[in-house]
C-alpha cells in the first residue's frame, strides 16, 4: 500500500517509505524500520443465524484482550469496555435487540438466551464497538444493526464457532499449466481459509524515531501522522479520522480478498516513541 502510494499525489517519498519501514531487499543490514504493527485481532465474528441473517459474535477471552490492548494503548479511559462471563451453552444479548426467539441458533447450534440473557453491558458494549466502525454514511447501518444483533457466547463456543468450514470458508484450489490441466507444469493442490465479510478487526501500530543515518522523521509521532496522512489518506468525518479509501491487506487481490477500510485511533506516546 505505502509504495503504491508513492505514485499518487501527495503522497510519501520514496526515502519516506524507506524510513518507516525499512530498506529493500539488498539494504537489510543499513537499519530498522520505524514502525511495528501488530496482528489484527478478530473482535467481532459474524455467524449465520436463523433470527436476522447473521449476528456479531465474540466472547469474553476477545473483551479482555480487547481491554489489556487498550491499556497497553493508553486508551483504557476513553474506549471502556465491560468484562461479559457467559456460560457454555448459552448467550447473551442486548436489551435492545432484535432476537427474540429462544434458544438462539447459530450455525447448526442451539444457545440458551433465557430471562438472564438480555443484559446491560451488552448494550454498553455495543454502544462502545460502535464508535470502531468507519463514521461514514455507508456504515450507518451497520453502526445501527450492532445494537441489535450483538451476541456474546463462552470462549469455548466461540472456539467452536470459528473452526474451519463452520465460521470460515474452506476452498480448495489446484494449479492449472498453461493448457488449463492439471499435467505438466500443473496439479498442485492447496487449501485456503477464508473468515467472512464483515468482520470488525483491530491492531496495534508501534511507531518509533527514525533509525536512518540522516532521519526526517525525528518521532514516532512523525511517523505515524504521514502513514495518517498520506499513505492511508485519512480525512476527518465528524470530528474522527477515516481513510477516504479501501485498502487490501494479504494475498489474492486478484479474486477480491482481503479488501478492508481502517478507522483510525491516536494512541498516547510513551518513553521511547508513540503507540
Amino acid at each position: 500500500v505505502a509504495e503504491a502510494t508513492t505514485k499518487r499525489k501527495g503522497g510519501p517519498t520514496d526515502g519516506e517509505v524507506v524510513e518507516i519501514f525499512g530498506p529493500n531487499i539488498g539494504g537489510g543490514d543499513d537499519h530498522g524500520g520505524a514502525l511495528a504493527p501488530t496482528d489484527a485481532r478478530l473482535l467481532l465474528l459474524p455467524v449465520r443465524s436463523l433470527q436476522g441473517i447473521f449476528v456479531w459474535a465474540t466472547c469474553p477471552f476477545i473483551l479482555k484482550r480487547l481491554i489489556r490492548d487498550l491499556e497497553f494503548a493508553r486508551k483504557g479511559t476513553q474506549l471502556t469496555v465491560p468484562t461479559i462471563d457467559v456460560g457454555d451453552g448459552k448467550a447473551k444479548v442486548g436489551t435492545k435487540t432484535k432476537l427474540q426467539n429462544d434458544p438462539l441458533v447459530l450455525e447448526d447450534e442451539e444457545f440458551d438466551v433465557g430471562a438472564n440473557g438480555k443484559s446491560v453491558d451488552v448494550d454498553t458494549l455495543s454502544t462502545k464497538l460502535q464508535s470502531l466502525f468507519p463514521q461514514i454514511g455507508a456504515y450507518k447501518d451497520f453502526r445501527a444493526r450492532l445494537g441489535e444483533y450483538l451476541v456474546v457466547i463462552s470462549d469455548t463456543d466461540f472456539r467452536r464457532l470459528v473452526e474451519p468450514g463452520t465460521g470460515t470458508e474452506v476452498v480448495t484450489r489446484i494449479k492449472l499449466n498453461k493448457r488449463k490441466t492439471t499435467t505438466g507444469g500443473g496439479g498442485n493442490m492447496w487449501i485456503e481459509e477464508f473468515l467472512p465479510s464483515d468482520c470488525l478487526f483491530y491492531s496495534l501500530l508501534l511507531a518509533m524515531p527514525s533509525r536512518h543515518k540522516t532521519p526526517t522523521l525525528t518521532s514516532g509521532q512523525a511517523v505515524l501522522d504521514l502513514i495518517r496522512s498520506k499513505v492511508l489518506g485519512c480525512v476527518t468525518v465528524n470530528e474522527k479520522q477515516v481513510t477516504d479509501q479501501i485498502i487490501q491487506i494479504g494475498g489474492d487481490e486478484t479474486v477480491g480478498r482481503g479488501w478492508m477500510r481502517v478507522h483510525w485511533f491516536n494512541g498516547t506516546p510513551v518513553t521511547g516513541g508513540t503507540i
